[in-house]
């Protein structure tokens, strides 16, 4: 498996992964534009994610904003995360789907 990408009923990007051998590749983005797809034939209006520091940018690119930064703790750990929304209309996926 090179990577996956899950979406909840709720618009949710849940679960995001690419091995690093296959990243820069545009794995995400094709998984995304199915995420997306399904998210649009399902009536789901905004998509949202939290983004680690590694997935934020990928996801910026995509057109999500930053709503605001997380601190997780995990055990002894504190991560940080993005909070990230996107709004869908039929013309996101358009134009995902010309780039």
């Amino acid at each position: 498996m090179a990577g996956f990408m899950s979406l909840t009923q709720g618009g949710c990007i849940d679960f995001t992964y690419i091995r690093f051998e296959y990243r820069g590749h545009g794995l995400f983005r094709r998984l995304y534009e199915k995420i997306e797809s399904h998210a649009l034939a399902s009536d789901v209006a905004e998509l949202w994610v939290h983004a680690s520091l590694t997935a934020q940018p990928a996801f910026s690119t995509l057109g999500f904003t930053v709503v605001m930064q997380e601190t997780v703790n995990i055990g002894d750990q504190k991560l940080k995360r993005f909070e990230m929304r996107k709004l869908l209309t039929n013309n996101t996926a358009e134009s995902a789907v010309r780039q």
